[in-house]
C-alpha cells in the first residue's frame, strides 16, 4: 500500500488492483460482499461496546451512516471493475444474487 499524502488513507496497490482485475465478476462480488459484511459486524460490535445505552436501531443507523461515507466511490469502482459499463455491472450483480452469492445484512440469501 502507498499513501497519496499524509492525510490520505491507504489506496489500493497497483499489483493488488491487477490481481482483482483478473478475478471473475462472481469472485469480485463475493469479495465485496464478504468485506461489507465484515465491516458491518465490526462497526456494530465497536458501537455496541462504546454506546451500551444505544438501541439496536440507533446502532444500525450509525452503521449505515458510517458505511455510506468514506473513500472516493468512483476511484474504488474504477480500480475494482475497470472499464465495464454500469449496465454490465448491474447485470452481473443481479446474476450473483440469483445464484445466491450476495447476502442480505442478516447473512441470509437475498
Amino acid at each position: 500500500m502507498y499513501r497519496l499524502d499524509k492525510g490520505q488513507i491507504e489506496v489500493l496497490d497497483d499489483a493488488v488492483a491487477e490481481i482483482l482485475r483478473k478475478k471473475t465478476s462472481e469472485e469480485k462480488l463475493k469479495i465485496a460482499s464478504d468485506m461489507w459484511r465484515s465491516a458491518k459486524v465490526q462497526i456494530e460490535a465497536s458501537l455496541g461496546s462504546i454506546h451500551k445505552d444505544w438501541s439496536k436501531e440507533q446502532i444500525e443507523r450509525e452503521v449505515i451512516r458510517r458505511l455510506s461515507h468514506g473513500i472516493d466511490a468512483i476511484q474504488g469502482i474504477e480500480k475494482f471493475w475497470g472499464e465495464k459499463k454500469v449496465e454490465d455491472i448491474h447485470a452481473e450483480i443481479m446474476e450473483a444474487k440469483r445464484k445466491g452469492l450476495i447476502f442480505a445484512n442478516d447473512g441470509k440469501h437475498t
